[in-house]
């Protein structure tokens, strides 16, 4: 019982914390816009979306927070070209971290996921490494936050899972967040506005329903 009061106390200061994220900014830049942000990028013309697939295909690799990227996405490109952009660009990074992981810095790697990753996480992937069972593990966990997003590509890329299997699974499981985060993004310019509290409100049942996947798969430690 205090572990799931432990699971809710995290998920509900998760969410006051994106709340008060959206307010605060809107508090701060009242005259802010889409529009305005739109026409500043209007320098980079046609190159502001490679850009910003640039800076995802990166910059996770260094432990840069996802949601500060996929967020203001939504906000600045709206929810059909954020989705487009952030996928691809989360397609490009999860494959050359695995792939880094796997073939160039593989001891590099492993010490540095043997500093940030429990040995039980190890293991648990490990063990739920052939089959399918390995797709559904992944599955789980992408979309679930029981491991961040970036530990999990280094992860992978030392498990025995294929690449293909990798990238399927991390593709279709990271695609739930990303358009909760995105929609949320978008719909953050009327924080008074029914949309955005429907957004808020798809962005807690993620949450809620990444919980309960974790605990019928027995994932959580």
């Amino acid at each position: 019982m205090s572990t799931l009061w432990q699971d809710k106390r995290k998920a509900a200061l998760f969410l006051a914390m994106i709340l008060a994220g959206i307010l605060l900014a809107v508090f701060l830049f009242p005259h802010l816009s889409r529009d305005r942000l739109q026409e500043k990028l209007a320098v980079l013309g046609p190159w502001a979306g490679p850009l910003y697939i640039l800076l995802f295909a990166i910059l996770p690799g260094f432990l840069f927070p996802t949601v500060f990227l996929v967020v203001p996405a939504g906000a600045i490109f709206g929810f059909v070209l954020g989705s487009i952009y952030t996928m691809i660009g989360a397609t490009i990074n999860m494959a050359w971290m695995y792939l880094l992981a796997r073939y160039l810095f593989r001891e590099q790697v492993n010490k540095f996921i043997s500093h940030r990753l429990s040995p039980g996480w190890q293991a648990k992937i490990q063990a739920n490494s052939a089959g399918r069972k390995a797709f559904y593990t992944l599955l789980v966990l992408r979309v679930t936050p029981l491991i961040p997003y970036q530990f999990l590509n280094y992860a992978y890329g030392l498990s025995p899972v294929n690449f293909e299997t990798y990238m399927l699974a991390s593709i279709i499981g990271v695609a739930p967040g990303v358009l909760v985060y995105l929609n949320l993004g978008d719909k953050a310019w009327d924080p008074s506005s029914a949309e955005f509290w429907i957004a808020m409100s798809l962005f807690a049942v993620l949450i809620l329903a990444s919980k309960l996947l974790s605990r019928i798969f027995k994932l959580e430690k």
